[in-house]
């Protein structure tokens, strides 16, 4: 895979919604670790900057980029620095820089990017000055490359003022964003995290706050699951909501036995009320799948 071959894909996505008048904007999804595709960049070239790690499916494996650490001079071209990689360049420099030359719409920043230490507080490492300037840095630097494009992060599925004090972001660096993908994936964290994460993203009144709702990942043991199996433990996260009651009287047709239903609400109103998430006047969002 390479530029050429993905500018293709790109044009072809974009010509199939002019063809159907779809109105499609298209983010270059920027993965921090291992997870999800091999990077040579990280673990051969620049393992200078990628030497924190990630669990991946219970395995822990290096090539999460520290955008606060200096690169090792490098002279093979790259689009951003044609001249190659000058010694001590901030990780972040590097990486807000190349993916302004892609052409996209924009950019989603994946598993915290910018924040090591995945998912969990104690997993941040010594926050100190000079860390929460160059993660800033970061996030300047990406706006500035980014121009009117659009720059969504996935948060660290935990409230911002953790995400401040653990991890060293900022009021500035939140401020860079067009939104943020509040995460609620219920292997990290407990589930009573979901609400305030949600509500202290929806305070900072600058990136919109986008919730992305729990999905099934095979190779993971889920919170769900460990927490549904306590004694006592609520199965669902109630999310308050505007659904109204509907009652539609139902009776029975006339002639018909006494066997017959009593008044109420019939199967075709029951099942409408579920499919929008309405009992009396709250919505259970399901965050998993029931063991």
């Amino acid at each position: 895979m390479d530029y050429e071959r993905l500018a293709g894909c790109y044009a072809a996505v974009r010509a199939e919604a002019r063809r159907r008048g779809l109105r499609v904007s298209l983010l270059e999804y920027l993965e921090p670790g291992p997870e999800f595709c091999r990077s040579e960049w990280k673990t051969v070239r620049h393992p200078e900057v990628a030497a924190s790690v990630a669990d991946a499916g219970g395995h822990l494996v290096p090539g999460v980029i520290d955008v606060t650490a200096p690169l090792a001079a490098d002279t093979r071209r790259y689009a951003a620095y044609p001249g190659g990689i000058p010694a001590g360049l901030p990780a972040g420099d590097f990486v807000a820089a190349q993916p302004a030359d892609f052409g996209l719409d924009g950019v989603l920043l994946g598993n915290q990017f910018g924040l090591i230490g995945f998912w969990h507080p104690d997993n941040a490492p010594p926050l100190t000055p000079g860390r929460s300037a160059g993660i800033e840095r970061f996030f300047l630097r990406l706006r500035e490359a980014m121009g009117e494009r659009l720059v969504y992060w996935m948060d660290t599925h935990w409230r911002a003022e953790v995400e401040r004090s653990a991890w060293g972001m900022t009021d500035t660096a939140y401020a860079t964003l067009d939104a943020i993908l509040v995460s609620t994936f219920a292997v990290p964290v407990e589930r009573t995290e979901i609400v305030p994460n949600l509500l202290s993203k929806a305070a900072l009144g600058g990136p919109r706050p986008l919730l992305g709702l729990d999905f099934v990942d095979p190779w993971y043991w889920y919170r769900t699951y460990l927490d549904d199996r306590r004694p006592g433990a609520r199965r669902a996260t109630p999310l308050e909501t505007d659904c109204r009651p509907r009652r539609a009287p139902w009776r029975r047709a006339p002639g018909t036995g006494g066997g017959g239903r009593r008044h109420g609400r019939s199967p075709t109103a029951r099942s409408s009320r579920a499919r929008r998430g309405c009992g009396g006047g709250r919505t259970h969002v399901r965050t998993g799948v029931r063991g």
